[in-house]
């Protein structure tokens, strides 16, 4: 290999790492802020979004990755069938959300802690109490009906009190709920009505019609037919699952609005908003693998630190990051991709790129790698060679003349003695 294919190979090694390093730090950076501040209104990188548009042959194992929005909003929108001699119920996985906010709440504000209830508070009760309670219901008979809580804890009782209100509101909508809406038809507009059944129905057909084109229909033509029928069809599906579960939350928000703004007290109140849950959840996981592992292979090139283990893990990531959005003729094309590709794409070349400098020994050419070879005092006692004694090389001069053996054949001679006499030492 000549000096110019090394200095190329180093350069190339340079580079990957450089592209790694970078993209590693910008990610943290958007957590951690390690060079910039927080901006308002920018989320923290995730790599949720990309895992949810994934569309190629393994889409649904990395969707499975950051949770199916479909079928978690279906799941909230499924009323349980009724029960005989039973009320109606709200479904499970929406009646969970709601508990967990509720205790959220609960906890930040101390709701129920204050012993002797305000003054100010208690006339604001007066005017205008939580549904269904008419105003002059004795407050401390709220407590045997809304709960076991004791009658000293009326804030909670009066929260909880609030929160089943709003958990009926959401089932009446459920079941019930109505809408005007306009609606074209041949160039004609008209004021239409709708049930959310209605709605939660056409929601359902638009997203099995989604399904199908992506699990078969894409393959089926080998090319993208859809084009952009696909892209509308996915805003679509998207769409009716933000309203569905925006109107299905709204009586839960608004409880809750309620119950911050007239039953807690100003101390309470001064405690600022109810904090986001810190979930650590398969795609935090994820998230930390990626922005991490990015930024240690990226280091670990540049420096020449264990160069072929570096090469081999950036290659995995590469791998990784391909087959969610491999480039398949009948997929649609990554928005984010600059050009046009089939099959092969930037991430494929790199990927072999890495895989062919993990057979070579640029780590040791210009790197850290090359430092530790030299320092390292095993590699001395392996290459260092063996002296071979008399005794051993008699043996294999006796076995060179008789029959040939595996001992002697391959000994060098020994070093022939000095013909300098030295004279005898000592007195």
């Amino acid at each position: 290999m000549t000096f110019l294919t090394r200095c190329t190979l180093v350069l190339l090694r340079l580079a990957i790492g450089w592209h790694f390093l970078i993209e590693g730090l910008e990610k943290l950076d958007s957590h951690y802020h390690f060079f910039h501040h927080a901006v308002e209104g920018k989320a923290p990188w995730s790599s949720e979004g990309y895992l949810k548009e994934s569309s190629g042959p393994l889409s649904h194992v990395f969707r499975e990755q950051a949770g199916d929005p479909n079928r978690a909003a279906l799941e909230r929108l499924a009323v349980p069938p009724a029960q005989p001699g039973k009320p109606r119920e709200l479904p499970p996985a929406l009646a969970k959300d709601w508990q967990d906010y509720f205790a959220r709440f609960v906890a930040h504000y101390g709701v129920g802690d204050v012993k002797a209830f305000q003054p100010e508070l208690l006339r604001v009760l007066a005017v205008a109490p939580g549904a269904p309670f008419p105003a002059d219901v004795p407050w401390p008979a709220l407590a045997p009906g809304a709960g076991a809580e004791p009658t000293d804890k009326i804030q909670l009782v009066l929260a909880k009190v609030t929160l089943d209100h709003a958990g009926q509101e959401a089932l009446n909508w459920l079941l019930h709920g109505e809408r005007e809406t306009v609606r074209s038809f041949a160039r004609v507009t008209e004021k239409v009505r709708e049930t959310t059944p209605d709605r939660i129905k056409a929601y359902r057909a638009d997203l099995q019609q989604l399904r199908e084109i992506e699990d078969y229909g894409l393959r089926a033509f080998g090319k993208d037919v859809w084009k952009k029928k696909l892209a509308d069809l996915k805003k679509k599906v998207a769409a009716e699952r933000a309203e569905l579960l925006a109107e299905v939350n709204r009586p839960m928000r608004e409880a809750m609005e309620f119950t911050h703004k007239h039953r807690l007290t100003k101390a309470q109140q001064d405690r600022g908003p109810l904090p986001q849950p810190e979930t650590r959840g398969q795609v935090w996981w994820i998230n930390q693998v990626t922005m991490w592992g990015l930024t240690a292979v990226g280091a670990c090139l540049l420096l020449g630190l264990c160069t072929r283990t570096a090469c081999v893990a950036g290659a995995g990531f590469l791998l990784m990051f391909y087959l969610p959005m491999p480039a398949l003729p009948w997929l649609p094309a990554n928005p984010r991709a600059e050009g046009h590709y089939l099959f092969i794409n930037k991430n494929i070349i790199e990927m072999l790129a890495l895989l062919a400098l993990a057979t070579t020994a640029s780590g040791r050419w210009a790197g850290l790698d090359g430092l530790i070879y030299v320092l390292n005092p095993w590699r001395r006692l392996r290459d260092e060679p063996r002296r071979v004694t008399n005794q051993e090389w008699a043996a294999g001069r006796a076995s060179a003349t008789g029959p040939r053996s595996e001992v002697g054949t391959d000994l060098p001679p020994p070093s022939p003695p000095s013909p300098v006499k030295e004279p005898a030492h000592g007195p």
